[in-house]
This record gives structure tokens, C-alpha cells and sequence, in this order.
């Protein structure tokens, strides 16, 4: 393959946008269509504020899901609302860290789905985009784990999706 990056090949390697570039660059396309938006806050709690910030005021944001991992514990979901959006949670229950949640934009119907993944904390949620089913997982593996362990058993969870709706 030609390295060449010059003329109309893009460069990932090189490319960084700012939380306002993005926003002037890209918020119009999301209007209209299924987006999706992930971030690790590691603490929620700890770090709500400029969360909150980036996505109300800075990206004013127009995500359909955004996904968080690391969430921590959470006693209270209700302290971690933004504007448009509700929030499903999946924390550990014996120690600190881990965690995932997902912030579903309020104009979206969906359904949240049971099933666990070895050696992490998960979130599914089945909606629709147009005619179509589709199923969003949000997964954090808990670090020094098996591996090989969770990867199969996240193809077993995957499979059991498979035909029901498509995955995202």
C-alpha cells in the first residue's frame, strides 16, 4: 500500500478536532440522522460537570446514544441528567470503578435487553432506525481478566442477538 498521504487520501494519523470544531464541523449531520457518541468519564460523579458541559454546551449535542463506561457507582441516576436524554445505567455492585451507561436522546423508543459478558460490565438496548432493529451495546472489560474468556463469550452473547435484529 502507498504511503503517500498527500491529495485526497485522509490521514487519520494526523487529524485531531477540538470539542468546537467538531461541533462546527459535523453537528448539522447528526439533525437528521442515528449518531452515536462515546467517552470514558471514569467517575460520572467525579467528572459530571464538564461532561455536561461538553455535551450541552460545547458540542450541543444532537447524539442519539452517548455511551459512557467507567461510570463508578452510582446511587442516584436522577443527579446525572442532561437535557434531552435519558440515562440507563449498569454498575458493580461490590467494588469501585467499571461501570457503563447509556444517555438515549428522549425522541427515541428502545427497550433495554438482559444479557451479561464474562469479565464485564454491559448495556444493551434494542431501537429502531426506520424499519430496522437494532441493538447498541455499551461494554467496558474489567482489566487484568481473561481475555480469551470474555472475547468468546462476547460472540456467544453477539450470536444470540444475531437474527433477532442487527447489531450496532
Amino acid at each position: 500500500m502507498d504511503d503517500d498521504t498527500s491529495g485526497s487520501l485522509f490521514d487519520i494519523r494526523n487529524f485531531a478536532l477540538s470539542p468546537q470544531s467538531f461541533r462546527d464541523t459535523f453537528s448539522c449531520q447528526f439533525n437528521d440522522s442515528f449518531s452515536i457518541s462515546h467517552i470514558n468519564i471514569r467517575s460520572l460523579n467525579k467528572n459530571f460537570d464538564n461532561f455536561r458541559l461538553l455535551y450541552e454546551d460545547v458540542l450541543n449535542s444532537n447524539f442519539s446514544i452517548i455511551g459512557v463506561s467507567e461510570i463508578w457507582n452510582i446511587s442516584d441516576p436522577k443527579l446525572f441528567s442532561l437535557r434531552g436524554y435519558s440515562l440507563e445505567i449498569n454498575t458493580r455492585n461490590e467494588c469501585r470503578g467499571g461501570g457503563v451507561g447509556a444517555y438515549i436522546s428522549s425522541s427515541m423508543k428502545y427497550r433495554v435487553l438482559q444479557a451479561k459478558v464474562a469479565h464485564a460490565e454491559s448495556l444493551w438496548l434494542e431501537t429502531a432506525i426506520g424499519n430496522d432493529k437494532v441493538i447498541i451495546g455499551v461494554i467496558y472489560r474489567r482489566p487484568n481478566t481473561n481475555l480469551k474468556e470474555f472475547q468468546n463469550n462476547l460472540l456467544e452473547v453477539l450470536d444470540n442477538f444475531r437474527g433477532q435484529t442487527r447489531l450496532a
